[in-house]
């Protein structure tokens, strides 16, 4: 099998977080623009953190670059069942006080209690109520984000359905070849992973990060591929195709994959 030119070769060598730094346009931000529009242009670059978030990454992590990256960015625990709504309680008061306060049972109620009112955590509970369930309910998962020293929290629940996900993934007859490692001695395809590409057009900058990049060097064709985790049923995907574009990231994709390889 003839192989003109690995793709590594041609992508952008970078590490995720100076990707993550570039000021270049990404998916993320043009969907979200498109789904929001100008009502919410100046929040356009924050970043979500939410639970199904978290497993998604956990996924993409472990998946398509290792034990040694899932380690690097996840931390896997045994600790009670916490709200959405009390992680983001106790999160933001980490950020903002754990230099001061060891513990959330230090952090004064005052202190909370106008978290309470910035975040909109249960308002139409008392004020002291509120205090009392975020600190009894996030307390432990406060401690153990001294333990976690930026990486993000699984619990044990979780990182089981995480490894169920990857085990379905390389195991169905229907994803096993994406997934399959690479075969030294039998170079027609060949599988890269989280390559970053850049390119302009009209002016503009853009950026992409792939998955994994499927190359058949006997037809002479590249699959990009994307991971998506999702609570639909696979019947109910088309939903969130439409609500999250995905239509625009494979256009992005393509226009700089193939822009590149030009």
């Amino acid at each position: 099998m003839i192989m003109n030119k690995l793709l590594k070769t041609i992508s952008w060598d970078v590490d995720e977080p100076t990707y993550r730094a570039d000021p270049a346009l990404s998916y993320s931000t043009i969907a979200k623009f498109a789904r929001e529009g100008f009502n919410k242009l100046d929040n356009i670059f924050d970043k979500l953190d939410t639970p199904s978030l978290t497993f998604g990454s956990a996924v993409d992590a472990l998946l398509t670059g290792g034990q040694e990256e899932f380690n690097d960015n996840f931390m896997v625990a045994d600790f009670p069942p916490v709200t959405d709504s009390v992680l983001k309680m106790t999160r933001t008061a980490f950020e903002r006080w754990s230099g001061e306060y060891r513990t959330l049972n230090d952090i004064p109620n005052d202190n909370l209690m106008e978290l309470s009112e910035e975040l909109g955590y249960q308002l139409n509970w008392k004020p002291e109520t509120r205090v009392k369930v975020v600190k009894e309910q996030g307390g432990e998962y406060y401690s153990l984000m001294y333990a976690a020293n930026g990486r993000k929290i699984l619990d044990t629940a979780t990182k089981a359905q995480v490894d169920a996900a990857i085990n379905a993934l390389r195991t169905n007859e229907a994803t096993e070849h994406y997934f399959a490692p690479n075969n030294q001695f039998n170079t027609r395809f060949v599988r890269e992973y989280q390559l970053k590409f850049k390119a302009t057009f009209s002016g503009v900058n853009y950026r992409c990060m792939a998955d994994l990049l499927l190359v058949d060097h006997e037809l002479k064709i590249v699959y990009p591929i994307d991971l998506k985790t999702s609570s639909h049923t696979e019947w109910d995907f088309f939903e969130s195709f439409v609500q999250w574009r995905y239509d625009i990231q494979a256009r992005l994709y393509w226009r700089i994959i193939r822009a590149n390889m030009d």
